[in-house]
């Protein structure tokens, strides 16, 4: 039972219950288990997932009575797997399932290629994930599925940290086909569940804004999406990055598609050395995409300064009416408190900001509207005169 006027928010729609919006408990459920949860008045509200030491405490996945785990987990599965081949018939990679916003909270399901990546951040789904497996498998059919189950997520649920692969294997690698762009995914050695999804879409806007012989700068490169695709539109490019593993499939991404004379690459820490950003310059073009610097409310206002930083070094190596693409992955970092990041940067240095665009996640990664956790990409477009 909720604590009186704790009710508003899940009534509205948001899926968490949390550990301090609880009046009373009735009985003792474990770890995962399926609860009630009842206005402070006792009238339903729900059902989900319980967690008795997490601060997320309850994770709802009905608002009437839960038929068995088959029938609720087989339905979601399969409406989320057909909204995706509807949408995205014939993509190279597509997120299946983005956990709340699939009426499927804490789970992840990438499919790269043949192969499914699973990633599980909440402990009813651990605790089922043997069903979950075999769901996927009777669904979707893949040739194999490896669960990424070493999030920093997990630990808010007390879940340990693996990854493994059905069959059993220590490598999983192949080619994939991105709007003409093909790239050598490594799933188990590359970062979140093996490929930057989320971006595919930005990718090819990015495209558009190139025109042949622009210089462009590509900050936190990873597997070179960007930088290949501003190669692609006739541009001479530099790309960095910190990780040398990812620096590697960047040149083996490059040398793939007859690109690898357009782009240098540099190592280096650009968050601990900003003033790396825009090296070589001046540039038509700077693109940023950095890693996730909020991963809680916390950590937003160091984040927030970072970016203040980092944009300031763009836009100090940007030529007058230049390009600046920068994007955050956190959704501590509200959109607006991101623009302002871009302005003050500017102002810095008497400079302007114009917004050309706005975006974020791909509709492969929906929004719940009542739940803003489940939006957390911004990508923004500036002309800087």
């Amino acid at each position: 039972t909720l604590k009186r006027g704790k009710d508003k928010r899940v009534l509205n729609g948001h899926d968490w219950v949390f550990s301090n919006e609880i009046e009373s408990m009735i009985g003792a459920p474990g770890v995962g288990d399926w609860v009630e949860v009842r206005r402070n008045d006792t009238k339903l509200i729900g059902f989900g997932f319980y967690h008795p030491h997490a601060l997320i405490a309850v994770r709802i996945l009905t608002r009437s009575k839960p038929p068995e785990d088959v029938e609720l987990f087989a339905t979601r599965i399969r409406t989320a797997v057909g909204f995706r081949e509807k949408l995205f018939p014939g993509a190279g990679a597509v997120r299946l399932i983005h956990g709340e916003s699939d009426g499927l909270p804490g789970l992840i399901v990438d499919r790269i290629g043949n192969w499914l990546t699973i990633q599980v951040n909440s402990a009813g789904f651990e605790k089922r994930i043997e069903l979950i497996t075999e769901l996927l498998q009777e669904i979707v059919k893949p040739e194999g599925i490896l669960f990424r189950n070493d999030s920093y997520q997990r630990k808010l649920e007390e879940l340990e940290e693996y990854v493994k692969s059905i069959p059993e294997t220590d490598t999983v690698g192949f080619e994939i086909d991105e709007f003409g762009l093909k790239y050598k995914v490594d799933l188990i050695g590359g970062q979140k569940t093996g490929f930057y999804i989320d971006q595919r879409e930005n990718r090819r806007f990015f495209r558009g804004l190139i025109s042949e012989g622009d210089k462009v700068y590509d900050g936190f490169c990873n597997d070179g999406g960007f930088a290949m695709n501003a190669a692609m539109a006739g541009a001479e490019v530099m790309a960095a990055d910190i990780s040398a593993p990812a620096l590697a499939r960047a040149k083996e991404n490059a040398e793939l598609n007859g690109l690898a004379e357009r782009i240098s690459f540099m190592e280096g820490d650009l968050m601990k050395h900003p003033e790396l950003i825009g090296a070589g310059g001046p540039y038509d073009v700077i693109n940023l995409d950095p890693p996730n610097f909020a991963r809680n409310k916390k950590s937003a206002i160091p984040a927030l300064k970072g970016y203040i930083k980092l944009h300031g070094m763009a836009i100090k190596a940007l030529k007058e009416g230049g390009i600046l693409c920068t994007a955050s992955c956190s959704h501590h970092i509200r959109e607006d408190r991101f623009l302002d990041t871009v302005m003050e940067a500017a102002q810095k240095r008497n400079r302007k900001a114009v917004i050309l665009h706005r975006a974020f996640q791909p509709a492969d990664h929906p929004i719940l509207a009542a739940m803003p956790e489940t939006g957390y990409l911004k990508f923004m477009v500036f002309r800087i005169v």
